[in-house]
């Protein structure tokens, strides 16, 4: 079975940007003729689509009628689409070069400085002799298995075998921040805390 080839809006005629134009059911290849005009699809049933050349994306596309797509000098996609109330709503296209999202994965354990197994994933930074972490020295817990493309992480962060009062920092990259994850006043306390903070841009988070 052949592909259709692309449509025209008449036999032996191209698509001509601020024109109307009919194609019918046919796959359709859009060209324009250097007006600059606007390209609109009719939609019947709603509001018609609406292409505008890159050059007038502000300020007419932010005032434009439903159903407007503009791509900026960002390469993001500029959407006015309508609302079931009337009127109109503006806004940018989800797309993977700027918009981010949460994904939920099952909880996992990435570091338990008591087990030798879990601290593989410490790449720079010393424990002591007994497996705790040390005052004022820092470790660098690799993610990479776990993460791809990330800018944050949640989780929970647990300190267990203190030997008198002090505070955890987790961190992703650069200087370590004054603010603390947890805090505890004396030893023997088995303390948690919820954690959001951001990942390094390349390589692994670092937590002291």
């Amino acid at each position: 079975m052949a592909l259709p080839g692309a449509a025209q809006a008449a036999p032996g005629d191209n698509l001509i940007m601020g024109t109307t134009n009919d194609a019918g059911p046919a796959t359709t290849t859009l060209t324009s003729d250097g007006g600059g005009a606007a390209l609109v699809l009719t939609n019947p049933a709603g509001a018609p689509l609406r292409l505008v050349p890159s050059d007038t994306l502000y300020p007419q596309v932010l005032e434009s009628e439903a159903g407007t797509l503009a791509v900026d000098n960002q390469g993001d996609l500029f959407v006015q689409g309508g609302i079931p109330n009337g009127g109109e709503f503006s806004g940018w296209a989800w797309t993977s070069e700027w918009a981010t999202t949460s994904v939920a994965v099952p909880p996992t354990r990435v570091l338990d400085t008591r087990d030798v197994n879990l601290r593989r994933n410490i790449v720079s930074g010393s424990l002591d002799s007994l497996g705790r972490l040390q005052s004022g020295v820092p470790v660098v817990v690799a993610l990479d298995s776990y993460v791809r493309d990330g800018y944050a992480i949640k989780g929970n962060v647990t300190v267990v075998g203190m030997t008198g009062g002090g505070v955890l920092t987790v961190w992703g990259s650069g200087a370590k921040p004054t603010a603390s994850t947890v805090n505890w006043w004396t030893s023997g306390q088995i303390l948690s805390n919820f954690l959001f903070t951001e990942l390094a841009r390349a390589g692994p988070t670092a937590a002291c």
